[in-house]
This record gives structure tokens, sequence and C-alpha cells, in this order.
């Protein structure tokens, strides 16, 4: 998969509560991929693909455990982002400029984490419905 080019973080001058929406705002997009991923796999379990496709079973199949793995790594990723919440809280406790730094690193790490694994997710589902739109019966 492609991964994001140069990646630029501009968080030195956000608040915490700032940070703590842009968290929010991640989070909420990764549970709304997760409806996809129901959606999609209900979608490869229906019956509205032509039947003379070769190999239509066993792609389909591969294309359900694709989905699934997907799926567990944006739960994965989801339980980081409330982890990740949770050390905003913590922060706020914090008055050293080592530990402003550190934080900083850490977010942005975050970040470029979520911006990765959507676009993954994007690509595959892409891929995933130029297959379906190939193979569903018309």
């Amino acid at each position: 998969m492609e991964r994001i080019g140069e990646f630029k973080s501009f968080y030195r001058d956000k608040t915490m509560e700032e940070l703590d929406d842009d968290t929010k705002k991640w989070k909420a997009q990764i549970e709304f991929l997760q409806y996809d991923f129901d959606f999609l796999k209900s979608l490869l379990d229906s019956d509205i693909y032509n039947a003379g496709i070769i190999n239509l079973f066993e792609t389909l199949q591969l294309y359900k455990a694709q989905v699934e793995d997907t799926n567990k790594e944006a739960l994965k990723v989801s339980n980081k982002l409330m982890s990740h919440q949770e050390h905003i809280k913590t922060y706020l406790e914090c008055d050293d400029i080592n530990c402003d730094y550190f934080f900083m690193e850490i977010h942005a790490k975050m970040e470029y984490d979520v911006a990765v694994f959507l676009q993954e997710s994007n690509t595959m589902k892409l891929q995933l419905f130029e297959y379906i739109k190939s193979v569903i019966k018309k």
C-alpha cells in the first residue's frame, strides 16, 4: 500500500483541548469506518454476484478476510486513541518543557498512524468496490 509522503505535524501551538478535539475526530473517523466494514461484510455475504465468474467464491473469501483483518486493526487504532485521550488528561498535570516536547512527538506519531491507516483502508475499500462492480448482477 502507498504510504503518506513527507509528513509534517503542526502541534506546537495547539492547546490540550485542541489536541483532545483532534483525537475525538480521529476516533469518530475510525468508528465510521467500522460501520463501512460491517456493511462490506454483509455485501460480500449477499447473493448479488454473477454465478459464472471464475474463482468468485475464493476471491470473495479473500476480501472477507481482508475486511475482517482491517476491522481488527481499526479496533486496535481505536483503543490506542482512547489511551491517547487518557494521556492528554495526564499531560495537563505536567508543566515541564521536556514533557511538552515528548507529548507533542507522541501526538504527531498518533496523527501519522491514523492517517496511514485511513489511507490504507480507503485503498482497500476502493479495490473491493471495483471488484464488486465488475462481478455484480446487472
